[in-house]
């Protein structure tokens, strides 16, 4: 059933940018090579189950675990094995496999659309067999592999059916026909974690969506859908497990130390593939956004394809870009040389690179810039999107104490504070003011209008934690 909105504290709602991703998910061209890591997710390395010369087809298991603690690896082609072992900057480990044209396919026994009727550690092993519960950054804990977590003490699941952030994407968009798929797979992750609610995360500017999905979830008495504003990290795993669960992540901590099982839409759609289809997770919904492509959009890519050959075509030629995987806010620049699409991987942004100082840039009028403050004419005159760069757009200064960072923080904490604490090597004082209950979601750093990179003080706060605590 639908339920009202759920108050969230701090973070920021964008507008619409230059290169929005939008539009039917495309299929792309298989290359010539594959390279598929044997360590991928939150998962250990698991060893080569091939030799060279080996042909291969889809849906194969090439990379198991001896002990069975880590999910297997899959072929998501067919071919034959042309090297395993290191492959320099890519990967410690790889299987490297010449593609066929070949639709040949390998994989697990489906349980059906009466996947209920099994005992849940059935189901659950389904899931660890075919990769799913590595998909998600924290993992899904399993019987196989609980990752720290008793699976008795989990009783909420969370499915973030939204995006938010700057080129987030819609429900509708990811999903697209397979709405009915989506409801399945949440009762399967339900089902084979033995959770007593589910509670999904929708939107609230996809209230056909919303309008879908609650249609298909009618005869599921313990699941409730929630339609959120799009204020960014709403769909993160600590403001979701705080507002729907009303419980609070602890500091460095997992939503499942409190219970709560967070998985994005991805993940449950993967569920209902390995369950009711019998289908291994070999391929990935990749978002590729920014005015960097020539056709920003969402794109099915198989596991292991080089970034490079993945994007090559769509990258414009006509302006310098800088690739960002993991969000433009919270992510990190990526070398397409050297990064495969893996489990976890789940949006390649192209931000135009912009390198020039920007003198005063805080006098001009700003009517392409995106701002916190309503300084800029963008705020006043949202018509045309904005333009999205690499430029700091204005000069590093002193903190002039606008409690601007500390007004989006959705964690509750004073930015600034910590970032001094940091820069003054006293680290350990950070932590009397929740210093590892930053989630880094980068909003601190983005709406400075001092351009002081908060984020990165608190990171490196929690390296020199750590660092102490491994000399003490």
């Amino acid at each position: 059933m639908l339920s009202t909105k759920k108050a969230f504290r701090g973070g920021m709602l964008f507008g619409a940018f230059e290169g929005h991703p939008a539009g039917p998910v495309e299929s792309v061209a298989l290359p010539e090579k594959i390279l598929v890591p044997l360590q991928q997710g939150v998962d250990g390395p698991v060893q080569s189950q091939v030799e060279v010369h080996d042909r291969v087809v889809r849906g194969q298991i090439i990379g198991r675990c001896p002990a069975d603690a880590q999910a297997p690896v899959h072929s998501p082609v067919c071919g034959t094995v042309e090297q395993v072992g290191n492959l320099e900057g890519v990967a410690p480990e790889v299987v490297c496999i010449n593609v066929e044209d070949s639709e040949d396919t390998v994989g697990g026994q489906p349980l059906g659309a009466d996947f209920r009727s099994r005992p849940a550690h059935e189901v659950a092993e389904v899931l660890f067999q075919a990769g799913v519960a590595s998909m998600h950054h924290d993992g899904i804990p399993v019987s196989r592999n609980t990752r720290g977590v008793d699976p008795g003490n989990l009783d909420t699941l969370i499915v973030a059916a939204m995006e938010t952030g700057v080129l987030a994407v819609s429900p509708e968009t990811l999903v697209g026909l397979r709405v009915q798929d989506l409801a399945t797979g949440i009762g399967v992750l339900a089902h084979a974690l033995q959770v007593e609610q589910a509670h999904i995360a929708v939107d609230d500017e996809s209230p056909q969506f919303a309008s879908r999905l609650e249609g298909c979830l009618a005869t599921e008495p313990n699941v409730r859908i929630h339609r959120l504003g799009g204020v960014y990290p709403r769909h993160w795993d600590e403001p979701l497990t705080a507002a729907l669960a009303g419980r609070r992540v602890p500091n460095d901590g997992r939503a499942c130390d409190v219970g709560v099982v967070c998985v994005d839409l991805q993940t449950a759609l993967a569920a209902f593939d390995a369950v009711v289809r019998g289908l291994p997770v070999i391929e990935q919904l990749l978002i590729l956004g920014g005015p960097g492509y020539t056709r920003a959009g969402v794109v099915r890519a198989p596991i292991g394809m080089r970034v490079g050959d993945l994007i090559g075509p769509r990258l414009r030629q006509d302006m310098e870009v800088r690739l960002v995987e993991g969000g433009l806010l919270s992510g990190r620049s990526l070398d397409p040389d050297k990064r495969v699409v893996t489990r976890e991987l789940r949006r390649i942004d192209a931000l135009r690179e912009d390198r020039e100082r920007t003198l005063l840039a805080f006098l001009r009028p700003g009517r392409a810039l995106h701002s916190y403050g309503r300084t800029f004419l963008s705020h006043w005159r949202a018509s045309d999107p904005l333009r999205c760069d690499s430029n700091l757009h204005g000069e590093k200064r002193p903190c002039i104490s606008c409690a601007a960072c500390d007004e989006v923080c959705p964690r509750e904490l004073l930015p600034y504070w910590l970032s001094r604490q940091v820069r003054s090597n006293k680290a350990q004082a950070a932590l009397g003011f929740e210093l590892h209950a930053c989630i880094e979601c980068g909003l601190c750093s983005y709406v400075c209008p001092s351009k002081i990179p908060l984020m990165e003080d608190i990171q490196q706060g929690k390296t020199q934690v750590a660092t102490e605590q491994v000399r003490a």
